[in-house]
């Protein structure tokens, strides 16, 4: 429908009203508009108005699905990342591990320090 054949009162388009297009003796296009101006909440009206909100609604609800599946996959990633960075102090701690037991004296103390906050990383997942 183009813009020219809709009428819009009251923010809706009421061409489609089957009240709006009456006929008769008192029926004329300047009664047809006092009618409708003045009958700001008829059933046509009301329905036009829900069916504008629930387009706006349903527009909301898919924004919000491309939201949650764009936060589902980069919550996704950080798992992932979580997980490789974890099996990297994993393999650290291994390392250190392996080096303490064949140091002697203050070298030790540094790999010590590294060795529980790798603890203290890993501890805290």
């Amino acid at each position: 429908m183009s813009e020219e054949e809709k009428i819009i009162i009251d923010g809706v388009d009421v061409s489609e009203c089957e009240w709006f297009g009456c006929t008769g003796y008192s029926c004329t296009d300047e009664y047809k508009d006092y009618i409708c101006k003045n009958n700001s909440d008829c059933y046509f009206k009301q329905l036009k108005r829900l069916e504008q909100e629930n387009k706006k609604l349903l527009e909301i609800n898919d924004d919000i699905k491309d939201r949650y599946c764009e936060l589902y996959k980069n919550a996704d990633q950080l798992t992932n990342k979580t997980y490789r960075y974890k099996q990297a102090l994993e393999k650290i701690r291994e390392i250190t591990d392996e080096y303490i037991t064949d140091c002697m004296g203050s070298k030790c103390e540094g790999m010590e320090e590294i060795q529980n906050k790798i603890n203290e990383v890993l501890n805290d997942n």
